[in-house]
Formats: C-alpha cells, sequence, structure tokens
C-alpha cells in the first residue's frame, strides 16, 4: 500500500486514461457464472466498466461492497466474503437443479 505513493502522478493519468477508453471485448459467449465485484467507493470509470462486464456476461451477476473502494477484499473482508459466498451458494444451487442432482458427491 505504501507503494502507490511512490508511482508518479504521469503513471496514473496514463492507467485512468486507458480506463476511459477501454472498450471490453464480446462477452457473450461466456458461459461460466461470474462475479464481477466492485467497491462503491471506486472510480466512476471502474463502476462503469463493472456494470458493462456484468451486462455483456450472459451468467454474470455483480456486487458493489459498500464502504470499499478498489481493494474491495482488503478494504471491507467481511463484506466481500459474503457476496462471494452468496454467489458461490447460488451457483452450487442452479448447478443442483440444472442436473437434477440430489446425487452423491464426492
Amino acid at each position: 500500500m505504501d507503494a502507490v505513493a511512490d508511482v508518479p502522478n504521469a503513471e496514473f493519468r496514463k492507467i485512468f486514461r486507458a480506463l476511459y477508453r477501454f472498450d471490453p471485448p464480446d462477452l457473450s459467449h461466456v458461459s461460466t457464472p461470474a462475479l464481477v465485484v466492485y467497491g462503491d467507493r471506486e472510480s466512476p470509470a471502474l463502476k462503469r466498466q463493472g456494470v458493462h462486464l456484468a451486462s455483456a456476461i450472459p451468467n454474470a451477476r455483480r456486487a458493489s461492497i459498500p464502504d470499499a473502494a478498489h481493494l474491495v477484499n482488503q478494504d471491507a473482508p467481511a463484506a466481500f466474503n459474503d457476496a462471494v459466498a452468496d454467489f458461490l451458494a447460488g451457483v452450487e444451487a442452479e448447478t443442483s437443479v440444472d442436473t437434477g442432482a440430489d446425487a452423491v458427491r464426492t
């Protein structure tokens, strides 16, 4: 975290210019469930990308974590873990329903 202060402002400007110009590829072919997570204190450009990515992937969900910025899992670890656990539980439930699985798990 302390290393961030060592990054020159010119580098941050390059990064944010790239973020604003970023045009994600077509993701409509992605069939794997996906969770797009960002903090509610994230930069507007990254929030927009998160919304776009989640809407571009057919089986995606998104989670905006309160009181978190870019390092969501460090800013709000409990909320991040809860969001991931809820997502995985939903994927597991959907998989069980889709396969008709009351089957024995190994």
